[in-house]
């Protein structure tokens, strides 16, 4: 297993890389190219990962808690089953990606691309997600809760079973968004 706690990967090219159970906890990967790459299992908890290409990335059950992956690339990744509570995806394009059962809980998606991804039973409890595109994305029983939507894109967007307690949905598009059964008290 890789350990590189602290590394410094600026610009890195990892495309394809396998590093599947790393550690990379507080990496400074800005800019790096992980096109690809496996990181499965991963710790990258406080990596500094801006302007990075992670497209097709498998990030399943990686811990990213408290990351900044600022206006990165992470098209057609998965995300599914990870942490990424408190991390900064502001501006961030997750463009088809998987992010299903993932904790994104207090994150900040502000401005981020989401359009067409899969975020199946994901919490998002108090995130920030003004201004995000979430335009046809998969939401079915997303905890949504606390969650600050103000401008959010939601056209065409399944919320099928999500839970909106709380929710601010101030100048939020849901036009032609599904919302059966969702839990919409208090918002």
């Amino acid at each position: 297993m890789l350990r590189q706690n602290k590394a410094r990967l600026v610009g890195a090219n990892l495309k394809s890389a396998q590093l599947n159970g790393a550690n990379l906890s507080e990496v400074l990967a800005s800019g790096a190219n992980l096109m690809g790459a496996n990181l499965k299992h991963s710790n990258l908890g406080y990596a500094y990962i801006s302007m990075a290409d992670l497209s097709g990335a498998k990030l399943k059950s990686a811990n990213l808690r408290g990351a900044s992956l600022h206006k990165s690339n992470l098209s057609l990744a998965n995300f599914s089953e990870a942490t990424l509570a408190e991390t900064d995806l502001t501006d961030t394009n997750f463009t088809e990606a998987n992010l299903d059962l993932a904790n994104l809980s207090e994150a900040d998606l502000g401005n981020g691309n989401f359009q067409w991804a899969t975020l199946r039973e994901v919490n998002l409890r108090g995130a920030n997600m003004t201004g995000a595109n979430f335009s046809l994305a998969n939401l079915v029983g997303a905890n949504l809760s606390q969650a600050v939507l103000n401008g959010t894109n939601l056209t065409n967007c399944n919320l099928t079973n999500a839970k909106l307690t709380s929710a601010d949905l101030s100048n939020a598009n849901l036009l032609y968004a599904n919302l059966a059964g969702a839990n919409r008290h208090r918002y």
